[in-house]
C-alpha cells in the first residue's frame, strides 16, 4: 500500500515508539544486570570474547550493510511508506546477539554474561515489536 504522504501522527507515534523502547529496554537491562551481577557496558564499545568474534561481526556487519542499502533502495523505488528497511535490521540484530551469546559461552570467562545477551535480545525484540503493533496500525495488514 504506497503512501504518497505520511500520516497526519506520525511524529507523535514514532517519538512514543523510541521513547518508549529507550525507557522499556533500559529497565529491563538495569534489573537484568543487578540480578545477575554484570558490570555496565559502554553504549557503543563492542565487546569481543576473541579474535574470531572481532572478525566475525565485522562479516555480518558488512553483508547486513549491503543488503539493507538493497532494501533501502527498493523500498525508495515503490514509494512503500512501511520502513520496510528498518525491519531488516531485525535479522541482523538476531544473527550478532547469537554470535556474540554463543562465544560468551564458549570461550568468556562466565556464563551469566551469555544468559544476559540472549535474554535481551528476546525482550529488546519483544519491546519494538509490541510498540510497533500498537502505535503503527497499518503493520497489522501486512
Amino acid at each position: 500500500m504506497p503512501y504518497y504522504s505520511l500520516p497526519e501522527q506520525i511524529w507523535l507515534d514514532l517519538f512514543l515508539f523510541v521513547a518508549g523502547s529507550f525507557l522499556l529496554i533500559w529497565l529491563f537491562n538495569a534489573v537484568m544486570r543487578k540480578w545477575l551481577g554484570i558490570r555496565k557496558m559502554r553504549v557503543f564499545k563492542m565487546h569481543y570474547v576473541n579474535e574470531t568474534h572481532r572478525k566475525w561481526d565485522f562479516r555480518l556487519r558488512m553483508g547486513y550493510l549491503g543488503l539493507f542499502l538493497l532494501v533501502l533502495l527498493v523500498t525508495l523505488a515503490l514509494r512503500l511508506y512501511i520502513p520496510w528497511f528498518v525491519l531488516g535490521l531485525i535479522p541482523l540484530y538476531a544473527m550478532q546477539t547469537v554470535l556474540q551469546a554463543y562465544l560468551e559461552w564458549k570461550h568468556g570467562e562466565g556464563r551469566t554474561q551469555a544468559i544476559y545477551e540472549a535474554a535481551e535480545f528476546g525482550v529488546t525484540l519483544g519491546v519494538l515489536l509490541a510498540l510497533a503493533w500498537l502505535l503503527f496500525p497499518e503493520i497489522r495488514y501486512w
